[in-house]
């Protein structure tokens, strides 16, 4: 039978005692709980759409109370121009309104010498004729005493015709020269009512021009106000298009950086 030895007590202590000390110098093993970095993305995203959010809504009534000003501008821009096209238009045929007084001033004026005019030939013509018919009469008195009263020679028959003769022509001469001038002054009327008719047809068309003139200036004025207001519109889209592309842009270098 072989013999085994037999360990001391001692040595038996020794050992346990190194154990001991071995297992308090072993570090344990610490435990992460689950779910925590998924936490810490969501309240990190929380926080990123929070923050794009504000943003947004300060981007918002950034352009909003720009775009609100541009408009009320423009509208009261519009409404100015609609309450001064009346003022406007009757400024634009003021110059031409006001030469019709004129004409018509002249034109009486023609017309009241030619009624002078006439009534002086008309006159004339008496006085012609009265101047006539005198002398007639003191011709045939001069016949009588020269060759007898009627009944007398022939003489005094022959002088009293040519006397009469000659008084008709006369007067008819004056009443001839009378017509004529009468039509010679209704000839220059009725050109003088052509010439004042002429010249009111031309001034209406010279206003009637310079009114859709004007019309057509107030028109372009307004369909500048109308672009005016698309380019509002266009300019508020892009703006807000710009800013949303401008946070996308700062929030992809900020993660950008933390992930660096």
């Amino acid at each position: 039978l072989h013999s085994f030895p037999t360990r001391r007590s001692s040595d038996l202590k020794s050992t346990q005692s190194a154990q001991a000390t071995q297992a308090t110098q072993t570090p344990k093993s610490t435990t992460i709980p689950t779910g925590t970095k998924t936490t810490s993305k969501t309240q990190q995203s929380k926080t990123q759409k929070t923050a794009e959010q504000q943003y947004q809504e300060q981007v918002n009534k950034a352009i909003e109370d720009a775009t609100r000003q541009q408009l009320q501008f423009l509208g009261e821009r519009e409404a100015a121009l609609q309450s001064e096209l009346p003022t406007t238009l009757q400024q634009v045929a003021s110059p031409y309104e006001q030469q019709l007084p004129l004409l018509q001033q002249q034109l009486q004026q023609q017309q009241q010498l030619g009624v002078e005019q006439t009534e002086s030939l008309k006159q004339q013509e008496q006085q012609a004729l009265a101047q006539s018919r005198r002398s007639a009469e003191e011709q045939g008195l001069r016949a009588v005493q020269q060759f007898g009263g009627v009944g007398g020679s022939s003489a005094a028959q022959a002088a009293g015709e040519l006397i009469g003769r000659e008084a008709l022509r006369t007067q008819g001469a004056i009443q001839t020269q009378r017509a004529a001038g009468i039509q010679n002054i209704q000839t220059q009327l009725r050109a003088i009512q052509g010439e004042y008719d002429a010249n009111v047809a031309r001034l209406q068309l010279q206003k009637q021009q310079a009114i859709s003139q004007a019309r057509l200036d107030f028109q372009k004025q307004l369909d500048a106000i109308k672009q005016a207001r698309a380019e509002v519109g266009v300019t508020k889209a892009n703006q807000t298009l710009q800013a949303l592309a401008d946070f996308a842009c700062f929030i992809a270098s900020n993660c950008f950086g933390k992930l660096s």
